[in-house]
This record gives C-alpha cells, structure tokens and sequence, in this order.
C-alpha cells in the first residue's frame, strides 16, 4: 500500500531488533527501531546460528550468527590466560540503554560475536558481563575481548563507566580494540543506526554506504546517518 509501514522482527549479528520500514524507491528504509524477542523462523526458511562452547556444560559459550566463523581451535584455553581490561572513560547513567552501541560494535568489528554465561560462571567472576544471554565480543586470533560489566565511577551511582576485558597472548590489544570502538560510538555523538533493504541482485555500487548483510531475498545495509 503506497505510504503504508512494515514493521519486520529480524535478527542481525545475533541481535533482534523490530524496524519500522517504509518504501523509498526499489528499498525498504527504516524509520525507528526498537529491541525485541521473537521465534525464529523454522522449516526450509530457517536462519541458524551456531554455539561455540569454550567451558565444560556450557558455562560460558560464544555464538555466531550465520556465515560467521571463528578459528575455534584458537580459542582453547583462552578463559584461563589473565585477563586485560581497557576502560574508555565513556559513562552512562544506571538504566541506560545499550541496543544501539551493541549494534554499533557488530558492524565495526571483524570478529564480532556475542559471549554468553551461566549466572554461576558471572557468580564466580569466570567472565563479568552485563548480560548473561549474549554480550558483544570480539574474537582476534587468538584472543577473546568482550564489552565489560559498567563499573562505577561516581560514589552516588548516578554514573558508570563503560569498558572491555580481554582474555590471550595479546589480550591488552583486543582489550583496546573494542574499547576504541566503544569510544568512537561515543564521540559520534551516540548515533541510532538505520536498516536499508535492496533487492538481492543490487550491485554494491548502489547501496548506501554502510555495514551490508547479505540474505536469501535481499541486501540488508545497517547505516549510522547521525554520526558525526
């Protein structure tokens, strides 16, 4: 219907958002977005993930999305090796959203995937992530980095500091790597990001500029128009 809005669930780098989308030409361009949960889709359509453990019973695991690889024989023992950490002096208040930093990480970083973790492996201070279900992380060679638990940096708890740990031989490097990232999300001014959809055959010349993600039907193009 001319003028008429599809709101679409879709999962993108192993994050679910809902994008409002309205037609602009041959492309579908969003016009907001919010954080969602949904079934995937099942039978011949089917869009699989995979699971990465790198604990015994799944304490703390990794998950790609699809496509995605890691060399997983790299990762052996990786929890084990010390643990560097690289904090950005980025702060945000108590009940801050972070969906749009988290998609800001998976289109920025090679590498990119979401660590998850038992209660009792967070507990035992095995990882400390802000959310057990699935944290961005950055695997590089053979190093894990993920996004930090926030840690205080008032005494009255009005503000927190955002940061990553990293785990390998060069985990001060991956540790700074995603920090940056974090840091250049924050210095753009803290951007919302916008989905474009182009039918599959569209040539790269005339997509948007952008991170794109190719699917069965389409180009998909994740785009920060607001950053500075």
């Amino acid at each position: 219907m001319p003028g008429g809005r599809l709101v679409v669930p879709l999962r993108t780098r192993g994050m679910t958002r809902s994008w409002v989308l309205r037609r602009q030409g041959e492309a579908l361009v969003s016009s907001g977005h919010m954080t969602c949960g949904f079934v995937p889709v099942q039978g011949a359509g089917a869009h699989r993930g995979r699971g990465i453990p790198l604990l015994d019973g799944d304490a703390v695991g990794l998950w790609l999305d699809e496509g995605e690889t890691v060399d997983e024989s790299a990762l052996s023992g990786v929890l084990g090796r010390p643990r560097a950490e690289a904090w950005t002096g980025v702060t945000v208040g108590p009940r801050t959203f972070f969906g749009d930093l988290d998609l800001w990480l998976g289109t920025r970083l090679p590498g990119f995937c979401l660590i998850t973790a038992s209660q009792e492996a967070i507990d035992n201070g095995i990882v400390a992530l802000p959310w057990m279900y699935g944290t961005p992380a950055l695997v590089d060679g053979k190093n894990l980095a993920y996004r930090a638990r926030p840690r205080p940096a008032d005494s009255d708890g009005e503000l927190f500091e955002l940061g990553a740990l990293a785990h390998g031989p060069e985990a001060d490097q991956s540790a700074r790597l995603l920090a940056g990232q974090i840091t250049r999300w924050d210095q753009a001014g803290r951007p919302s990001p916008s989905l474009s959809v182009h039918p599959r055959g569209t040539p790269d010349a005339d997509l948007p500029e952008g991170f794109v993600l190719d699917k069965k039907q389409s180009r998909l193009v994740i785009s920060w128009p607001a950053a500075r």
